[in-house]
C-alpha cells in the first residue's frame, strides 16, 4: 500500500464492516477475554457490559466500558480499522 490508498484498492466501507460483524459477530482471539495478558487492543463482554482497553508493557490504557452493545460494537470496529491503517474511519 505504498503507492495507493486503501480506498483505491478495496471497495469495502466502514459500514460494510459494521454490518458484517453485526451479522457474523466480532472475531475472537486471545485478546477477547478478561484475563488476557498480551499487549495491544483488548475487549470482552462480562455481565452485560463491554470493556475495552489497550495493554502495553503490563499497563492498561484508555479503558472504556459500554453498556450499549451497538456503541461497543462501533467503537471496537472503528478502533480495529484505525489500528490496521485502512483509512475507513
Amino acid at each position: 500500500m505504498i503507492n495507493n490508498k486503501y480506498s483505491e484498492v478495496f471497495t469495502v466501507s466502514k459500514e460494510d464492516v459494521l454490518e458484517y460483524t453485526a451479522i457474523h459477530g466480532l472475531p475472537h482471539s486471545k485478546r477477547t477475554n478478561k484475563n488476557a495478558l498480551g499487549e495491544g487492543f483488548h475487549f470482552f463482554k462480562e455481565d452485560g457490559k463491554w470493556t475495552t482497553f489497550f495493554r502495553e508493557r503490563g499497563r492498561i490504557f484508555d479503558k472504556k466500558t459500554f453498556q450499549d452493545d451497538k456503541l461497543a460494537h462501533e467503537y471496537i470496529v472503528t478502533t480495529w480499522l484505525q489500528l490496521c491503517g485502512t483509512g475507513l474511519y
